[in-house]
């Protein structure tokens, strides 16, 4: 299965939208790793820069002719809205909004060239690996029904773009709106059906069986790239929602439930394409009150008002992390990501070189990849395997892809460690890197360890809540017997020289325990500086205070 993911639209034509650095914690909190801006403000791209968020941007259309209409004006837009942010991870430009529907025969006529001067400018300023693409109302599809009879309305204008997309990778995108299909359909569509629920649709020419407006509407569009010899370009919807006021229809529980299907089905295809997850950004974090009145102004998710949900949507992702590299994350020339103790830092060079620094100590890690190319970026594929690209070849690997484990994650880990999880939490690539030690304020997250220095002995929070200490070959050596008390747990060397196992926020273990417990190692509140326990190499764990003296061990050495 080719990696389905939601994003959100960021839409800022508010007066009321919070401050760009609380809504960048909320998609954090959410578990948002892709976002679409519709312009390149600077405020809202240093709120994202380094947040672990990819970013998609916009050039409006009242931009296109005047920024874009040469090389050298593509290039002034690139280096005044494109290299500052270098942090902020953008990896696609969308030029333009729904321009082929609209009546502006010069605008239509202009677009692909002003993409290709685009593209040009992003080579020229070393960000190859910034797609450039553009954002199609559905209505650039004719014959919608069945979906397999699907075609384009203006073949002239879409063959050769279409085309180009595909010439430089770029993917299709298409605004994708069931909502209004529905209310527009005189009754023929059921709500169930619109609102992506339920439904049993035949298209007469293949006899696929389609359950939901949505997929339907997505085929039709991949049918019209068939027929232009695009059958492999993946389409992206750039936006989709349910209005919540305004209309037919609208209302909380409808928008509820068709986005959180839209959210559900994105985990799999459509009848046409079984095995590519569905790519969409739903419309949209906020109501904005500067839209026109009616439906426009009710599409949101949040209130900006008191940053209240309007419904809850479960995205079934875990929150976003600054150290953390999900898959279809793509680190471009100079993006880094970094440990949360800011200590260790997972950089891809100019050089086209992959390396992992200590500040203070200098690189740990590299791919070995200096020189082979400029313009490089590392990416986590959907099929799980990290790779350093540069100049359209492979210049290194983790020969993690394929393993049909779930999606991997990579993290660079406050122990010095950057380590590549499948989804049962098990570490299957790591620069091994560690320093064998946990210092305050470092936590471990379920399936998270550190390892000795010489890679015997293993430290880990496992899925279920017990903190192990094992030997290779030989097995356990201590535990702190709290398995089975809770899930989703974690262990944490506090800032009070503590080091405790949470689950869901309640203590379940720790060195010193609280006054009603039976056992405590008495750890914390000593007044002996810092705190930090040592994986060391004899087999034992040990928590040194700042004077090296033990205060806690494991008293496993030897065994």
């Amino acid at each position: 299965m080719a990696g389905g993911w939601t994003g959100i639209c960021f839409g800022e034509e508010g007066s009321n939208i919070p401050s760009r650095i609380q809504v960048v914690r909320k998609f954090r909190d959410l578990g948002i790793t892709r976002v679409r801006l519709y312009h390149t403000y600077q405020g809202t791209l240093q709120a994202f820069s380094n947040s672990g968020i990819q970013l998609t941007v916009g050039i409006t259309n009242a931009d296109i002719l005047r920024a874009l209409s040469s090389v050298n004006s593509a290039k002034r837009w690139v280096d005044r809205n494109i290299v500052p942010y270098g942090s902020s991870n953008i990896v696609a430009v969308t030029v333009g909004t729904e321009v082929f529907t609209s009546p502006a025969d010069n605008l239509k006529n202009a677009l692909l060239p002003s993409m290709k001067n685009l593209r040009e400018a992003l080579n020229l300023a070393a960000k190859s690996g910034i797609k450039v693409t553009t954002a199609h109302s559905f209505d650039v599809v004719t014959n919608i029904f069945p979906p397999s009879s699907g075609q384009f309305a203006d073949t002239g204008r879409m063959q050769p773009l279409v085309n180009w997309l595909a010439r430089v990778g770029s993917d299709f995108i298409c605004n994708i709106y069931p909502y209004f299909t529905y209310i527009n359909s005189n009754g023929q569509i059921t709500l169930q059906y619109g609102r992506l629920e339920s439904g049993s649709v035949i298209d007469s020419n293949n006899g696929k069986i389609y359950t939901n407006l949505l997929a339907q509407q997505l085929d039709a569009v991949y049918a019209a790239l068939g027929r232009l010899g695009q059958e492999e370009m993946r389409v992206v919807l750039g936006e989709i929602g349910w209005p919540t006021s305004g209309g037919t229809a609208t209302d909380t529980n409808n928008a509820r439930i068709h986005n959180q299907n839209l959210v559900n089905l994105s985990r799999g295809g459509t009848p046409l394409k079984p095995n590519w997850g569905i790519q969409t950004y739903i419309l949209a974090m906020f109501d904005e009150n500067q839209k026109a009145a009616g439906l426009q102004k009710s599409w949101g998710l949040y209130n900006p008002r008191n940053f209240q949900a309007k419904y809850t949507i479960n995205f079934g992702n875990s929150p976003t992390l600054s150290n953390r590299i999900t898959q279809g994350m793509r680190l471009s020339s100079g993006q880094f990501v970094m440990s949360q103790n800011r200590v260790y830092r997972f950089i891809m060079q100019a050089d086209c070189n992959l390396v992992l620094y200590q500040t203070g100590v200098g690189p740990l890690w590299d791919s070995n990849t200096i020189g082979s190319a400029s313009d490089c970026y590392m990416e986590l594929q959907s099929d799980g395997d990290a790779v350093v690209y540069g100049g359209g070849v492979a210049r290194w690997a983790s020969g993690t892809g394929g393993r049909n484990d779930g999606a991997h994650r990579i993290d660079v880990q406050d122990d010095g460690s950057t380590v590549m999880y499948n989804e049962a939490n098990e570490a299957i690539w790591a620069t091994n890197t560690s320093s064998g030690r946990i210092t305050q304020g470092m936590r471990l997250s379920s399936g998270q360890f550190v390892e000795s220095r010489n890679r015997v002995y293993r430290f880990i929070m496992q899925a279920d809540c017990n903190l192990v200490l094992y030997q290779t070959g030989v097995g356990r050596l201590w535990a702190s017997n709290t398995a089975g008390s809770g899930s989703d747990g974690h262990m944490e060397l506090q800032h009070d020289g503590n080091a405790v196992v949470y689950v869901g926020g309640v203590e379940r273990w720790a060195l010193q325990a609280p006054r009603d417990a039976r056992w405590a190692s008495n750890t914390w509140a000593r007044n002996d500086g810092a705190h930090r326990i040592d994986i060391q190499d004899d087999g034992n764990v040990v928590m040194y205070n700042a004077a090296n003296e033990t205060i806690w061990a494991t008293n496993t050495a030897g065994r």
